[in-house]
């Protein structure tokens, strides 16, 4: 391609941004972890970036404060992450019925102890 054809096809910035897109994705944008075709949208701030898949943080993060205030009432300064855990164990199987959930959830928690010391961290 010569410099003339080159300035031709590619003179302003939108024709820069275009042209990778389309040979990345010919018939559209599609989420490079999951395959999706439906929940792209471009940033409005960065111009050439798309995202996929907002919901899916924002969805996560209102039913861990739908835990806080449903279920653990506060959360202690010593085990924030036992609390996102749970919060990501039940997030992560939302789909499944509840009586599944409890049976997986004591098949993983079999063999497995937190000393009522330690929990509370209280000093031996």
């Amino acid at each position: 391609m010569d410099l003339i054809t080159f300035q031709k096809r590619f003179g302003a910035d939108e024709a820069c941004r275009a042209h990778p897109e389309l040979v990345l994705w010919p018939d559209g944008p599609v989420c490079t972890t999951c395959g999706c075709v439906d929940n792209a949208h471009r940033v409005r701030t960065r111009k050439g970036l798309w995202q996929f898949h907002v919901n899916t943080a924002e969805g996560f993060n209102a039913t861990m404060k739908r835990a806080v205030v449903g279920v653990f009432h506060r959360i202690s300064r010593k085990h924030p992450v036992r609390y996102a855990c749970e919060t990501s164990f039940r997030w992560n199987r939302r789909a499944t019925e509840a009586p599944e959930r409890l049976r997986e959830m004591l098949r993983l928690a079999r063999g497995r102890c937190l000393p009522y010391a330690v929990l509370i961290g209280a000093t031996a």
